[in-house]
């Protein structure tokens, strides 16, 4: 797996891509202004998040620029808003905002078939939680590599993976409780870090965070 450290770039290299996720082979470099250096395929973003509706905005923007093979990385303590960010996710992309999304902390993965209306067609989503997972086995009956490769995901507790079965194009979202806030309930601020690693996802990282900023999405 290819170890790329976070930065902030500044300016992007304009690429021709296709629907289905290009990063396999990661040539894609940005060139920082501010040292002059040439910087691996990825970057981060920073935001807070202030109310658990705006974790949902955080997924529904993910959601709105979605492509064939995501794999979206969840981090964060129990009671951070992980699943409050899957929802929207879920919701959005699968265009019916009333869903019921729950964590599948008993069942390992929950997945979403396209019921004609989703932002990508006759693609599911799999809403995966490896809490239980242990000692990194029983990973074989999560078909990762197909899922990875012909699906959208979602994992939270992700660690409880072997890293080497993290794709190297991927979406991280590191999500922290504040200090000062106490409340484990979904609400109150978080701390959201995203961290696109790959040209599939680099290139999208503006327009999750304008989508996120406006709240305006195409569906």
């Amino acid at each position: 797996m290819v170890s790329c450290s976070a930065f902030t770039f500044v300016s992007f290299v304009p690429i021709r891509v296709t629907a289905r996720q290009t990063c396999r082979r990661p040539w894609f470099l940005a060139l920082s202004t501010v040292t002059g250096r040439l910087r691996t395929d990825t970057t981060e973003f920073r935001t807070r998040a202030d109310s658990s509706s705006e974790m949902e905005r955080i997924g529904a923007a993910l959601a709105d620029v979605a492509r064939v093979g995501d794999v979206i990385l969840l981090h964060g303590e129990l009671g951070s808003g992980k699943t409050s960010l899957a929802r929207g996710y879920i919701r959005h992309f699968t265009g019916t905002p009333q869903l019921v999304v729950t964590s599948p902390t008993y069942l390992l993965d929950n997945a979403y078939p396209d019921e004609g209306t989703s932002v990508l067609v006759g693609v599911p989503v799999h809403h995966m939680d490896l809490w239980r997972l242990r000692d990194c086995v029983n990973t074989t009956q999560l078909d990762l590599e197909r899922v990875f490769e012909e699906d959208v995901s979602l994992i939270e507790w992700p660690d409880r993976l072997n890293r080497n079965l993290w794709p190297n194009c991927r979406m991280d979202v590191q999500i922290s409780v504040p200090r000062a806030q106490t409340t484990t309930d979904g609400e109150g601020p978080r701390d959201i870090v995203l961290q696109a690693h790959g040209n599939g996802w680099v290139e999208r990282i503006e327009d999750v965070i304008r989508l996120f900023q406006m709240g305006t999405f195409s569906q």
